[in-house]
């Protein structure tokens, strides 16, 4: 092993260390003091501390202060750190099935969400990222649908009664 791979090996080793700290401070934080009312649990995902499975409860109302279709749904989303923690956003995916525009089937939702210059920063917080994804959950964007979800956003703008039917009895059957 050379010198500068060892210099390499331990730069790597510090940036983990380093987001190990962060997110042990983070997920306890997250467990108490900034912990969102919206948020019913967090967990380790096989012990791993960089992959959080975290239980959200659906938005009431909307930006609008209209009744939300996600209402009372209990849905659970994986946030997957990297190394690069803080300064890549984490990854962030449904794992409960949701009828969204926003929210690919597989889960995916969309990465500028979180990786937009003024959308994340080494400060922001997986608190503050979690309430960024709730409020996209509360308010569907249609203008903005993701791969083979275009269907969804027709639905939410041409015939929003259908679609926030369709969005709670998704709600109903998958969001226990």
């Amino acid at each position: 092993v050379t010198l500068v791979d060892k210099e390499a090996s331990n730069n790597m080793s510090d940036k983990k260390g380093r987001a190990t700290k962060r997110l042990n401070v983070e997920l306890k934080r997250i467990q108490t003091k900034d912990k969102p009312e919206f948020m019913k649990s967090v967990t380790l995902v096989d012990k791993d501390l960089f992959v959080w499975k975290i239980q959200i409860i659906g938005p009431e109302k909307n930006a609008k202060g209209e009744k939300s279709p996600y209402a009372k749904g209990v849905f659970t989303v994986i946030f997957n750190m990297s190394d690069g923690y803080p300064f890549k956003p984490p990854a962030v995916k449904f794992i409960t099935p949701i009828y969204h525009p926003n929210i690919k089937e597989d889960g995916s939702i969309c990465e500028n969400l979180l990786k937009e210059p003024k959308a994340w920063s080494p400060q922001t917080k997986i608190h503050q990222a979690l309430a960024k994804v709730h409020h996209m959950l509360a308010n569907p964007d249609p203008n903005a649908p993701l791969d083979g979800r275009e269907k969804v956003a027709e639905q939410f703008t041409k015939t929003q009664k259908a679609f926030f039917k369709s969005a709670a009895d998704f709600t109903k059957k998958h969001a226990k």
